[in-house]
């Protein structure tokens, strides 16, 4: 169970894949890129505190989001993240049918 990848971004739109991120000089959003947990742990508590972990570091009320991918938005719901709005080009970047979700208040 790790984050491999988080970076801030902006709210409105995930970056792009495979191309240079923009500076963001404004700490509006954490943009989690790359988040594992071993299937063997996701029905415990171990999501949870990941992403409790997450809101203490990046501090309380802060807008956290992510790219969806393989069907997952069902399970990112369960945590608060909604889908948002975002470009076509931009999630297919990612992986078919893939959908951006925020989160305003992680839970």
């Amino acid at each position: 169970m790790c984050i491999r990848d988080s970076y801030w971004n902006d709210l409105n739109s995930p970056p792009t894949l495979h191309t240079p991120l923009e500076d963001v000089s404004s700490k509006e959003c954490c943009f989690l890129h790359d988040l594992a947990i071993h299937p063997a742990y996701q029905n415990l508590r171990a999501p949870r505190a990941l992403l409790q972990a997450l809101k203490n570091a990046i501090g309380e009320g802060t807008s956290c989001s992510l790219v969806a991918v393989n069907g997952s938005e069902g399970y990112w719901e369960r945590y608060g993240f909604r889908v948002q709005p975002c470009s076509e080009d931009i999630l297919r970047t990612y992986a078919p049918n893939s959908k951006y979700m925020c989160c305003n208040k992680l839970s």
